[in-house]
């Protein structure tokens, strides 16, 4: 899911209805396609990965509402150097957030948040309020969730017009999220419920990375292998199962 293209490809493959999308890696072939699109509705500017290192540093990029030629230069110019974009166009409704625990692609806990206030230009809210489970938007949440045999919280992200009682899937956060404590307010999450199956694979990593680095230290070769990455990732996926 780190990747918002190869979710909406998911997404696609399930039947699941998605916005109009194109991916784009040169800022040539992107400003060609927003020339032949024209300028009469604005199009949504997205990277296909949200964070990524550049060197020693954690680079965060944004979603940003693209109205014209200019606009689109910028974002591609401050983006690309980083990832792919994602191109797609604007769905009305509103923001519908779908919050999950989950074990071996089965769904233990869920909840859902509108958003009630979202900033123009940015792909971001600052305002929401739990509403109850929109059936369809479950439905196609809970396939996406048995496809990806999910482990652990995610939040899958929606755009839902309520006149036409339409739905786009828009992507997936594999992690906690911000309106978490929305989630906990309303006794619709419990913290020591997802604690059992996040808490203890997070302890269990922090154990094994360091056992790796004192045997680093003993040995005195200084590196880290793939061995070294495998042996992590079967521990947290261990501990989940």
């Amino acid at each position: 899911v780190y990747h918002k293209s190869k979710t909406l490809e998911l997404a696609r493959s399930l039947s699941i209805l998605v916005p109009e999308s194109h991916i784009f890696t040169n800022e040539i072939d992107a400003l060609s396609f927003f020339k032949k699109k024209g300028s009469n509705e604005p199009l949504i500017g997205k990277p296909d990965v949200s964070k990524v290192w550049s060197g020693e540093y954690r680079v965060d990029l944004g979603v940003e509402v693209i109205n014209g030629e200019e606009n689109a230069r910028s974002f591609l110019r401050s983006t690309l150097p980083f990832a792919p974009v994602l191109i797609q166009e604007r769905v009305p409704g509103v923001g519908i957030g779908q919050e999950f625990l989950a074990r071996n692609g089965e769904i233990i806990l869920s909840f859902q948040h509108e958003r009630v206030h979202e900033p123009s230009g940015s792909g971001g809210s600052s305002y929401r309020k739990s509403t109850p489970l929109h059936k369809g938007i479950y439905a196609c949440s809970r396939k996406l969730i048995q496809a990806l045999n999910w482990n652990g919280v995610c939040m899958i992200e929606y755009r839902w017009d309520p006149k036409t009682d339409m739905f786009w899937f828009m992507e997936i956060n594999g992690r906690f999220w911000g309106s978490l404590p929305l989630a906990i307010r309303a006794h619709r999450t419990k913290p020591s419920r997802v604690t059992i199956q996040t808490v203890v694979s997070y302890t269990l990593w922090i154990i094994m990375v360091t056992l790796n680095l004192g045997v680093m230290i003993v040995k005195g070769t200084g590196t880290w292998n793939n061995r070294d990455t495998m042996i992590m990732a079967c521990v947290i996926i261990g501990s989940s199962i």
